[in-house]
């Protein structure tokens, strides 16, 4: 529609979905103004979601390295949150008296993509330090002027790569500063002022009505914005259909759930069963007799496998198998049937997926095998989730320079 070459197409459109725009670029027809007006709101949405889902865990990683320099002068996100969490200010330096201190923890993400951009526009583009500099900082915060612009190649490709990069990378410093002040702004609220009014909300017309520590939360989410009325009453239904699981049997049918109550390893267990991730150990023992398939998908899991699991990927990576298909395999499976438990669990990997963990207990027994699970899976499960919190959580002082306690 241009007729620009690919380079300065791939060019174009990455100012543009980046919001840079600096005008060396733009569209003359009408055909590539129209695709412009689809392209760019579409495109920038996708492109920065994407730029910031990329260069989200090397901004953490840059963080973490950074964090100990910041500690020393008092600005780490630790030194931050000790702060915030006892409503006091670190008092060594002007910006800690004026709480600015922990906004500098944001800043590396930012400034390392400042420099990159300043460099490429001295090495490549030949500016001086004053024009590289600000050429980057018009770039990162997408500004474009369009009075300073790549005009051959090495820059171009620098630019396609950079600009993206580094408006996500000043986003997520955006987003850290923001939920810095949303912290900030709660630690030094005076709630105390806002106590009545926040009860007589919550009453609703009764009088003896009482705040509860839940309550509290939530209103106070809701009111700086962190979330709204609609995303609550989203999870509270769904919290509904968690505690409302039934099999109608055996300990579903002893511990009905109601919305009075709360999620204990009972429920988790139900889903579970109805989920088929645990099953009566007589169900996996493979039969001799041919399996019938007038039932769900499940009925694979009854199957007995003798063939590797990539013969079956070709069907099962689309999601879904076709009663045809499920047919053949019967046949295929029940010809050179093996009484190998490992094929069994090779063949729900391969029409499940690899994360798919079976659990097998005896569901004869009048609590369908609850307390053989609880014994067997969930406190292991327990005690292996706390180990891996302690472990995780004496890395992290370490990593920060903390001193573990025996």
């Amino acid at each position: 529609m241009e007729g620009w070459g690919p380079l300065d197409a791939i060019y174009f459109l990455t100012a543009t979905v980046t919001t840079v725009g600096y005008g060396d670029f733009c569209p003359s027809s009408g055909l590539s103004q129209l695709f412009t007006i689809a392209y760019a709101p579409v495109g920038a949405i996708i492109i920065l979601q994407a730029s910031i889902t990329l260069i989200a865990p090397s901004i953490t990683w840059l963080n973490s390295v950074t964090k100990p320099w910041l500690k020393h002068i008092g600005m780490s996100s630790a030194a931050s949150e000790a702060s915030l969490s006892s409503g006091t200010t670190l008092s060594s330096a002007w910006w800690q008296s004026a709480r600015v201190h922990p906004y500098v923890a944001v800043l590396p993400g930012p400034l390392l993509s400042l420099l990159i951009i300043a460099l490429v526009a001295v090495l490549v583009m030949g500016e001086n330090v004053l024009s590289g500099t600000y050429f980057a900082v018009i770039t990162m915060t997408t500004i474009g002027f369009g009075d300073i612009s790549p005009t051959e190649w090495p820059g171009k490709v620098c630019l396609v790569l950079l600009m993206p990069l580094s408006t996500a990378a000043l986003a997520l410093a955006v987003k850290d500063a923001s939920k810095i002040a949303t912290r900030d702004s709660i630690c030094h609220a005076n709630f105390k002022l806002q106590l009545q009014q926040m009860l007589l909300r919550e009453a609703q017309g009764d009088p003896d009505k009482r705040l509860s520590k839940a309550a509290f939360l939530l209103a106070v989410l809701k009111e700086y914005g962190l979330v709204d009325s609609q995303t609550l009453q989203t999870i509270d239904q769904q919290y509904e259909r968690l505690i409302s699981v039934d099999l109608g049997g055996g300990v579903g049918s002893s511990f009905k759930q109601s919305a009075s109550e709360v999620i204990d390893c009972r429920v988790v267990y139900e889903h579970l069963v109805k989920q088929r991730r645990v099953r009566h150990k007589a169900d996996v023992t493979l039969r001799t007799e041919p399996p019938t398939l007038d039932k769900s998908p499940s009925t694979l899991d009854k199957l007995a496998p003798s063939r590797a699991p990539s013969e079956l990927g070709a069907l099962a990576k689309f999601g879904h198998l076709s009663r045809s298909s499920m047919r053949n395999i019967s046949a295929m499976l029940t010809k050179e049937a093996s009484s190998n438990h490992l094929e069994y669990q090779a063949l729900g990997d391969a029409v499940f997926g690899a994360s798919v963990h079976y659990q097998t207990v005896d569901m004869s027994a009048p609590d369908r095998g609850f307390d053989e699970w609880y014994d067997s899976y969930w406190v292991p499960a327990v005690r292996a989730e706390s180990n891996a919190h302690t472990n995780s959580r004496k890395s992290y002082r370490l990593a920060d320079g903390g001193k573990m306690s025996a």
